[in-house]
């Protein structure tokens, strides 16, 4: 190739796409907690990691050992 970026201007490819979730479960309840949930190819129904906390210092720590 000619050094440029094969999908510039395109989607990637479905096997490419990872989706981070972050939610408060059950919406709107001050008893509930933090979900993460860590996607590939959009399969919800089969989610490659999932997190939970209250703590919101537990829940960047989480995303940044994810990530990082």
């Amino acid at each position: 190739m000619n050094g440029m970026d094969p999908y510039r201007g395109r989607k990637k490819p479905l096997e490419d796409r990872f989706i981070l979730d972050l939610g408060w479960i059950p919406d709107g309840d001050t008893e509930g907690e933090f979900k993460l949930v860590l996607l590939k190819n959009e399969k919800w129904e089969d989610p490659v990691k999932s997190f939970r906390s209250r703590q919101k210092s537990v829940i960047v720590d989480e995303i940044e050992q994810w990530l990082f």
